[in-house]
């Protein structure tokens, strides 16, 4: 075996030999010092070289070889000079990168070099740097320089990918306590997309554009995100979803009106409950301190629409007064309604409905009605809906006081 110290970088080593580092090499080869590696240089030797003499930047070469790379050359041989080895190679021809990103151009490294950077043939004179962070579509070669070895690596092309543009989250904000709720993004033809959930679990739909959450009981943190990530390997901006208002009911409506100066009648409704054991009325004469004045029986679970309602009877006066709803479930937990505040003109108001006689004990005779009119007891309970008689029997009521409503005025009249 020879082996020749070409200069602080570069050895020459010829041997019995066909591969060297995993690449193929026939008897002779080019080690890079600084790292072990093979170099790209590769003469094929037919035999041995026994010796090598070096003048200058000039090797030469001596020994039983009688063919170098398929040609006939016995014995003695000028091989290289310094420069041969001397190359500004890329390891690919052709590199992508996503919007708004950039990659590490890195030519092969060479001692003391000098780099002169070129974007679509034009020369970037402020990138003489070993690496060039390139994030714009197109062309770009290196020269590189040490002071004796010039070398041009050849163009480069860098492509830009486009990053997804995702569409904003569909679904309902307003939930129930562990009710399946479908959610979805505009699709994109090979993009895959991957969700996030807080206080839910994702329970159909994978890593595509559509897909099924069942939400917990934590409405504090409830949220959905996705991140898209195109069939380009390019990621999207992550879309978020917030606002996701968790509840064991869904409201419908919640209302109050005066009967007269001294009752209030309160109606609500739910178009779906879960877990529902109670709502608990709450009333307050300057919206900071509530005090409960009733109760009434939730509907458990259900998906059909419930209407409730309840008379408070018990006011200390009858202007500014502010009523909400406490909606309790079975394991403790709950929440407020929207809050409806009634002034005294809602008192004051002149009604132009009456009825005769009042007090009545078979039938009552009802003037000034809209389109209906009902009766609810002092519970608040409905005990004649949307009636158009004007001549009505009440005979079967049982005595007490009764109030007809229509829209939001009312008359009192007494069954005995």
């Amino acid at each position: 075996m020879a082996i020749h110290l070409y200069d602080s970088t570069t050895a020459i080593v010829s041997g019995e030999f066909t591969t060297a580092g995993g690449l193929t090499r026939s008897k002779i080869a080019s080690i890079d010092l600084l790292t072990g590696a093979v170099k790209p240089w590769n003469l094929s030797f037919s035999q041995l070289a026994y010796c090598f003499e070096q003048n200058g930047k000039s090797l030469f070469a001596g020994g039983a070889f009688t063919s170098i790379g398929g040609n006939p050359i016995k014995y003695f041989t000028a091989l290289v000079d310094s420069c041969n080895f001397y190359k500004a190679n890329f390891t690919s021809s052709t590199y992508q990168v996503c919007q708004g990103d950039s990659i590490a151009l890195l030519p092969n490294q060479m001692e003391n070099n000098n780099y002169r950077w070129f974007f679509n043939n034009s020369v970037l004179n402020n990138d003489t740097s070993a690496v060039l962070y390139a994030k714009v579509a197109g062309s770009y070669k290196v020269i590189i320089n040490n002071g004796v070895c010039t070398d041009t690596s050849a163009n480069i092309t860098l492509s830009v990918n486009p990053r997804p543009v995702t569409s904003a989250i569909t679904g309902s904000t307003s939930v129930l306590t562990n009710s399946v709720q479908p959610y979805s993004v505009i699709n994109t033809t090979g993009s895959m997309y991957y969700w996030f959930v807080n206080s839910g679990l994702q329970t159909n739909g994978g890593n595509t554009n559509a897909i099924q959450v069942t939400w917990g009981n934590n409405n504090a943190q409830a949220s959905l995100k996705v991140i898209e990530l195109a069939s380009n390997g390019c990621k999207g901006d992550t879309v978020l979803l917030t606002g996701i208002n968790i509840t064991p009911v869904k409201w419908l409506d919640f209302n109050a009106r005066y009967l007269d100066e001294k009752n209030v009648h309160l109606t609500w409704r739910t178009a779906s409950e879960r877990n529902n054991k109670m709502f608990e009325v709450e009333r307050s004469y300057d919206n900071l301190t509530y005090t409960k004045i009733g109760e009434v029986a939730g509907n458990r679970t259900t998906n059909t629409i419930s209407s409730y309602s309840m008379i408070d009877s018990d006011l200390k006066h009858n202007t500014g007064i502010y009523y909400r709803i406490k909606q309790i479930d079975f394991n403790g937990n709950f929440e407020y309604s929207k809050v409806v505040y009634l002034v005294n003109d809602a008192v004051t108001e002149e009604t132009s409905l009456s009825v005769s006689p009042n007090p009545v004990q078979d039938k009552i005779t009802v003037d000034g009605f809209d389109d209906y009119y009902e009766i609810y007891d002092v519970l608040g309970n409905c005990v004649v809906s949307k009636t158009h008689e004007k001549v009505l029997d009440v005979s079967k009521l049982k005595q007490g006081v009764y109030y007809i409503t229509s829209n939001s005025r009312s008359i009192k009249f007494v069954r005995y």
